[in-house]
């Protein structure tokens, strides 16, 4: 919903639209040092539940408390800086209960568990908006109550048997390729996550209806592929399916 809500709440340029992305984005590129220096001190879980509270915060500062686009950017820096926090931690708690056997399956299973919950959401998304009268508020207050549910159920496993893995932040100088490559997805990614939308939102006036039916529909193939392609990875290994990916997404674009 984010990108029709900014279109209907605040008529934003193209302009703005992509100004938009340096406070949704910025806390990505500090997590590192976020991660780097709490990390080792909370942990793995206990960082989660900080990082969904910090998110659920900021949604409902966008839905409730957001006048004016400039307070908008506040809220919406303090919700990416949870979900950027959060983000990196999923693997790690991941692979932390997959014991160390077929790493891929496992966090397959859990990508295509998470794309049955977007299936939901955009469902919900859909019958709302067409049938229940829902508004951007209500939206952003069931993505809030989600990620505070998130946190409670953290909570339950620090006092669980769950073991994370022991990590440390690697910076190698024969690590260097891989680091561009990241830069050049992460690039690649960002427009077209910022622009796609709003093409479709701005040049074929798509409302949020339509948003949530292809948001199925790409949950619905991915619940799916997701699984298959973790096993993929165990079978033909990371550098394999990164490099397909590549190939692919050049025809995408």
């Amino acid at each position: 919903t984010f990108n029709n809500f900014l279109d209907k709440t605040y008529s934003i340029t193209p302009f703005m639209r992509g100004l938009t992305e340096f406070p949704r984005e910025f806390p990505g590129f500090f997590v590192v040092l976020i991660s780097f220096s709490v990390f080792h001190f909370l942990g793995d879980i206990r960082l989660a539940i900080i990082a969904n509270m910090i998110a659920a915060v900021g949604m409902v500062g966008i839905g409730f408390f957001a006048p004016t686009y400039g307070i908008l950017l506040i809220w919406l820096f303090i919700m990416s800086s949870g979900i950027h926090i959060y983000l990196p931690l999923t693997s790690s708690i991941g692979m932390s209960l997959s014991d160390g056997k077929k790493d891929g399956s496992v966090l397959g299973m859990f990508q295509g568990i998470s794309t049955a919950a977007t299936v939901m959401g955009c469902a919900v998304v859909w019958l709302g908006f067409r049938f229940f009268n829902f508004n951007y508020r209500i939206t952003f207050s069931i993505s809030a109550i989600a990620l505070a549910c998130a946190a409670l159920i953290f909570m339950s496993m620090t006092r669980g048997t769950y073991q994370p893995r022991k990590t440390r932040v690697l910076l190698k100088k024969r690590y260097l390729l891989f680091y561009w490559l990241n830069i050049l997805y992460g690039a690649r990614k960002q427009v077209f996550l910022t622009f796609a939308p709003w093409v479709l939102i701005k040049i074929f006036k798509q409302d949020v209806e339509i948003f949530a039916v292809l948001g199925i529909i790409g949950a619905v193939t991915g619940m799916f592929f997701k699984p298959v392609l973790g096993k993929l990875i165990d079978l033909l290994g990371e550098k394999f399916i990164l490099a397909a990916e590549a190939v692919i997404l050049v025809f995408v674009c």
